[in-house]
């Protein structure tokens, strides 16, 4: 088996050195001499056998494997973080060699003092060591050193394995338990090997031979040393800074392992040395009572720190452009910051008043909310506020200034709690009121057409969506209203003069339409009227006679000039009342259509010459349609030389002579003419043939 040992941890310490050359980590290198000095150990004993040995049953093939263990201590502290004050208390027990100190910043750190938190680690270390030590002294080679009449070190020197293993274990498990999962293989690796060399050292004791798990046990260890490298650990970025509070726990759950053992052996009568218990134990209360010191002082660090914490948060409660607020947790008042004096208020009169009297009244049952997550623990908070949608403990709301006006601020609620005083609520509040009162404007500006005030196209179509999709009168209609032969009055009086039109007209139509209803400017001299919930088709119609009367009832005066103008009107309504069989609205319920409808039946009212309100029907649109679709044929007929010039002839019925002829544009198509041309404001793009007087032709005989 000696064999299968060698060639474990020669397998072992080349898996190291390779893997130690591949992640660059120092740890695997100590780790990987560990390894190297275990199998060298091996070779020795086996070369040596039984020569060279002390009375004790030591030889010089036992120095590798101390020399080893200390390796090992050194490389699982370094791979878990920790610094290296963890491997002088492990060394002492292996011969009092301690492991070389790698080159590097920590080697010209001599004079400086060790942090607090490795003297914590040591610490716990230590008293977890001195914990299983008395552990595996009275449970397991107490009893034999009274048995055996051994000197006390001679007895020792046969327990140096066992017990050098349990010193390095102790020590090492606060430090492992900080970074488990970088340093797992290794220190089970660690604990194979003490339980193998417990089993041996037992067998040696008790008189018997090595059993099969006693050589098995190192196999086992090789093989978990030889696979650390090569398990995927976590980065080095995430190691922890401080002693945390397990390895504490670790070190007093030992201990009191420790006591229990003790008085339960004493209580039994077993016999124990004494002397080894006192050593232990007096080292072992020393190094708790020095602990204890270590944590009062860092009590007081801390309660030191919080109490500036808490002057520093009242400096700068006076210092900030915030308004900071301590309340208690029902909402009174205790302290108010020097910002307040930004809203009119004196810090002082604010103490004993609710906070909630000076939130708006529409916001107060948002700030509760907000302070109760603001008060809530970080989970719940969490989770409610991604429900919610918005930070925990933050909330816009409206507060009162001293004068009565309305701030809008941007508050948060946090639990606040100084040294010796109950908890309470830290309200922090900004004032955001311009960038509220900016935003409010650049809403304004979007949905609001400059030159009338009145609302634009975009707030109709957003308007009309809202009351015809979402259902929410049962009839609405919508007026379109075009002053007529506006382009005259630009090329007469000008554009800024037309524009003192406009703004007129807005004027009037706003007064004449019920206050309920919606008037926007749809562009250029065009306006609409969105009719909420009207009563009948009839009251829309009777709304766009008014309208339209409001502007052809007086001239509008501009300029020293009075200039009489008439309007079009087209109406359409939208039944939103009205569903198909699937449940959905109609085609002339969809916001969409009703403004397109209520724009063709304008457009057939100024057809008409003006001056008229027409209510839009089915064939207007089909209509439409085909007007457009006459305009694109006669385009491409134009283009493509299809019209031609003819002369009709005028004849004097009393003379029968030939006084003329009339020119006349004649365009072939198929089928019977159902319709005339479009007029000359429809007229496509393109050049129609010459119509001019026929001088070049000959002059008709009479």
């Amino acid at each position: 088996m000696s064999v299968l040992g060698m060639v474990a941890w020669s397998a072992a310490a080349v898996s190291l050195w390779l893997g130690a050359a591949r992640r660059g980590a120092r740890g695997y290198r100590w780790l990987a001499a560990a390894a190297t000095l275990e199998a060298g150990g091996l070779v020795l004993a086996r070369v040596l056998g039984g020569a060279l040995s002390l009375p004790s049953g030591l030889s010089f093939a036992d120095l590798p494997p101390l020399l080893a263990l200390g390796a090992a201590a050194v490389g699982i502290a370094v791979l878990a973080g920790g610094t290296t004050p963890l491997a002088p208390p492990a060394a002492l027990w292996h011969g009092g060699l301690p492991p070389p100190v790698p080159p590097g910043p920590a080697a010209h750190a001599g004079a400086s003092r060790p942090p607090v938190s490795s003297l914590a680690g040591v610490a716990d270390g230590y008293v977890t060591a001195v914990a299983l030590l008395v552990i595996g002294w009275v449970t397991m080679f107490g009893a034999e050193f009274h048995r055996s009449g051994d000197r006390p070190e001679t007895f020792l020197v046969t327990l140096i394995h066992p017990l050098a293993d349990l010193a390095v274990l102790g020590a090492l498990l606060p430090v492992a338990s900080t970074a488990w999962r970088r340093v797992a293989l290794p220190y089970l690796a660690l604990l194979a090997l003490a339980v193998g060399d417990a089993l041996a050292v037992g067998q040696r004791v008790f008189g018997g031979h090595p059993g099969v798990a006693a050589q098995l046990m190192p196999v086992a260890a090789a093989l978990l040393a030889g696979a650390a490298p090569w398990v995927p650990a976590r980065s080095a970025g995430e190691r922890a800074t401080a002693v945390p509070a397990s390895a504490t726990v670790i070190a007093v759950l030992a201990a009191s392992a420790a006591a229990l053992v003790v008085m339960v052996n004493g209580v039994a009568g077993a016999p124990v040395s004494a002397g080894a218990l006192v050593v232990a134990g007096g080292a072992g209360v020393l190094v708790l009572a020095a602990r204890a010191f270590m944590l009062a002082r860092d009590n007081g660090v801390v309660l030191r720190t919080w109490r500036q914490s808490a002057a520093s948060l009242r400096d700068l409660a006076d210092r900030t452009s915030d308004a900071v607020v301590v309340c208690d947790l029902g909402g009174l008042i205790c302290y108010a910051g020097q910002a307040v004096q930004d809203y009119g208020y004196q810090p002082g009169a604010l103490a004993g008043r609710r906070l909630l009297e000076l939130v708006h009244p529409g916001d107060r049952r948002a700030a509760v909310t907000a302070a109760r997550l603001g008060l809530a623990d970080d989970a719940v908070a969490a989770r409610a506020a991604s429900v919610a949608g918005s930070s925990a403990g933050r909330v816009p709301v409206r507060v009162r200034a001293a004068d009565g006006t309305w701030r809008h601020v941007e508050a948060s609620v946090l639990r606040y709690r100084a040294p010796g005083e109950p908890t309470r609520m830290l309200v922090t509040a900004r004032d955001v009121s311009d960038q509220v009162a900016l935003r409010q404007q650049v809403t304004y500006l979007t949905f609001h057409d400059g030159l009338t005030g009145l609302p634009n196209r975009a707030y109709v179509e957003e308007r009309a969506r809202a009351v015809l999709r979402d259902g929410a009168v049962s009839r609405a209609g919508v007026i379109f209203l075009d002053l007529d032969r506006f382009t005259a009055v630009n090329d007469s009086v000008g554009h800024g003069a037309g524009d003192l039109v406009l703004a007129q007209a807005a004027r009037r139509l706003r007064a004449i339409a019920p206050p309920q209803h919606t008037v926007a400017r749809w562009g250029s001299d065009e306006f609409a009227v969105l009719v909420e919930n009207a009563a009948s088709a009839q009251e829309v119609t009777e709304i766009a006679d008014r309208l339209a009367d409001a502007i052809s009832a007086e001239p509008f005066r501009v300029s020293g000039q009075q200039i009489a103008l008439t309007a079009s009107a087209g109406v359409a309504i939208a039944n939103v009342a009205h569903l198909d069989h699937l449940g959905h609205l109609d085609h002339s319920g969809q916001p969409g259509t009703v403004l397109r409808d209520a724009d063709v039946a304008m457009s057939r009212a100024k057809e008409a010459g003006g001056d008229r309100v027409e209510v839009y029907a089915a064939h207007m649109h089909a209509d439409t349609a085909r007007r457009r679709e006459i305009v694109s044929d006669l385009q491409r007929a134009i283009a493509g030389s299809e019209v031609s010039l003819a002369y009709q002839p005028i004849v004097d019925l009393t003379t029968s002579r030939v006084t003329g002829a009339e020119a006349l544009v004649r365009w072939p198509r198929g089928g019977l003419p159902d319709a005339r041309a479009p007029e000359s404001t429809e007229r496509p793009r393109g050049g129609l043939p010459d119509a001019r007087a026929p001088e070049s032709t000959e002059r008709p005989r009479g």
